[in-house]
C-alpha cells in the first residue's frame, strides 16, 4: 500500500472514529448540526470509495469509485472527457 493511501485511510478511520464517539454523545439528536451531517456524509462516501482504490487506480476501480467521487463533489451528471470515458 502506498504511503499516501495509508495516510488517507488513517485520517479516514480517525475521523470516522471521532464521528462515532460524537454520535454516541449526541444520542437524542440525529447527527447534530448541518456541519456534522456534512462531515458524516463526506466520510461515508470516502469509505465507500476506498475499497475499489486499495489495489490501485485503474479503469475498473475508477469506474467503481466514480459515483462516490461525484457525490462528494456534488455532481450528479456525467461529463465525458475524451473518447474513452465511461
Amino acid at each position: 500500500m502506498s504511503p499516501l493511501l495509508a495516510a488517507l485511510l488513517g485520517v479516514l478511520l480517525g475521523g470516522l472514529g471521532h464521528a462515532v464517539l460524537r454520535r454516541r454523545r449526541l444520542r437524542g439528536t440525529p447527527l447534530g448540526s448541518p456541519e456534522e451531517r456534512a462531515t458524516y456524509e463526506a466520510l461515508h462516501r470516502t469509505a465507500l470509495a476506498a475499497p475499489a482504490l486499495r489495489q490501485g487506480l485503474d479503469r475498473s476501480s475508477a469506474l467503481e469509485t466514480l459515483p462516490h467521487v461525484r457525490a462528494l463533489l456534488g455532481r450528479s451528471e456525467e461529463r465525458r472527457v475524451g473518447k474513452e470515458c465511461h
